[in-house]
């Protein structure tokens, strides 16, 4: 089954690699360039760097979010909507995207003191995470970590192996001076998204999702009819036609003009043979 998750990225990567390429550089552009200007302007406006990087850091959130929305979206065979897939999900969870993180990295803290591999267990469980908030926006960043831990019970080593054998692909980016890692960047995760879906098929739904009817209109997975597409298909197209005798007959029977007259060399009588006026 592992095998056929990277099988299947693999595929989907060869159809579509100049998309995924492109989509990832400007990705990693976007990402470079936000990196570099907060750090820049600290030193400008020192009082108010606080507030730049805090804003800088929820951004790149809700820009790796916008990545995995738009991989999952096209992984379904969907086109990418510039509006839906990236701009919407940045404004409407980028902060509990931020949030979600925060807590996972003090989940993990915490269980570090321990011992580090405990860390590692409980860091592996939280690995579906992202992915809920994407899929389902209704859960809160609490929830989406509870149902994470959930969905990754039973399944934890298959993931660490899945991600190991990535671990030639990175080790390939070194030498091509970066360039490979904008074909592993997508192929790891489109491996991942196809680890997620199968779990969520395997463990099911969230509860929280089950109860509320319109909890998955923004998952990737689901049809989504866009607006343009429902209202073309309301729209009718009118026909007109110059009207006929037939235009105020039933079909099937001649017309009361037809029945009632004849006509004969330019002049016409009624059955009662009545003269002319």
């Amino acid at each position: 089954m592992r095998r056929n998750l990277k099988e299947q990225a693999k595929e989907m990567l060869n159809q579509h690699t100049g998309w995924f390429v492109i989509f990832t550089i400007i990705y990693w552009a976007i990402v470079w360039i936000m990196s570099t200007i907060p750090t820049a302007i600290s030193f400008v406006l020192f009082p108010i760097s606080i507030f730049i990087w805090l804003g800088t850091i929820i951004f790149m959130a809700g820009a790796d979010m916008a990545y995995l929305r738009s991989l999952m979206v096209k992984n379904n065979q969907r086109p990418v909507r510039i509006h839906r897939d990236i701009v919407e999900p940045i404004i409407r969870d980028a902060i509990k995207f931020t949030w979600s993180h925060i807590l996972r990295g003090f989940y993990v803290f915490m269980w570090s003191l321990l011992f580090f591999l405990p860390a590692i267990y409980k860091g592996v469980g939280y690995a579906m995470t992202d992915y809920l908030i994407i899929d389902f926006p209704i859960l809160t960043a609490r929830e989406a970590i509870t149902e994470s831990r959930r969905m990754m019970r039973g399944r934890k080593w298959r993931f660490i192996w899945l991600n190991l054998r990535f671990i030639g692909w990175y080790l390939l980016i070194p030498f091509t001076l970066g360039l490979a890692y904008f074909y592993v960047k997508p192929y790891h995760s489109l491996a991942l998204i196809n680890f997620y879906e199968e779990t969520l098929d395997e463990k099911g739904y969230p509860e929280k999702v089950l109860n509320h009817k319109r909890a998955r209109q923004y998952r990737a997975k689901e049809v989504i009819v866009e607006e343009d597409e429902l209202a073309a298909d309301h729209q009718t197209k009118v026909k007109t036609t110059r009207p006929s005798h037939r235009d105020f007959t039933r079909k099937g029977k001649p017309s009361i003009f037809k029945r009632k007259y004849r006509f004969i060399e330019d002049q016409y009588t009624d059955d009662k043979n009545w003269n002319d006026f």
